[in-house]
């Protein structure tokens, strides 16, 4: 069977956000998600699943034996999933319309959000920071 996600375009990206997350979460109705190509997911997801287009190195593994989202990969991304310790996550930023794209990882009742390449830094997960989806997959073009 073949699923169509829409990809939301990158409009004016730094490397660890996406703009527009009103229309990715979507709690604003009548936010234009404007959809810049569409692509299969290959698994099985929720009727709401988005994909997205990773953009800089925040989420590059510098090693091979780690799960990588290079530059340019595709991830989808299902807002139905509960996130759990480990899951890859999108977070809505507090008071913005930006969101990020890192692992979540809990300890005793702390969240922390931590990129997958070393050469940033985790950080504590805001408390009135929004999960918008886990990732369920990715995409890495040849």
């Amino acid at each position: 069977m073949n699923f169509s996600i829409s990809i939301i375009p990158n409009y004016g990206l730094t490397d660890k956000y996406w703009k527009n997350a009103s229309c990715i979460n979507n709690t604003d109705k009548s936010a234009e998600c404007v959809v810049s190509e569409w692509i299969a997911c290959p698994i099985a997801h929720s009727s709401i699943t988005y994909a997205l287009r990773v953009v800089g190195d925040t989420m590059t593994a510098q090693h091979e034996s780690l799960h990588s989202y290079p530059d340019g990969s595709v991830i989808f991304v299902d807002p139905t999933l509960p996130a759990k310790n480990s899951s890859r996550v999108i977070i809505k930023l507090a008071n913005s319309e930006e969101v990020t794209f890192r692992q979540l990882t809990t300890d005793i009742g702390k969240m922390d959000l931590k990129p997958v390449n070393n050469q940033y830094a985790t950080v504590e997960m805001p408390t009135n920071a929004q999960i918008c989806g886990v990732v369920i997959g990715c995409f890495i073009a040849e």
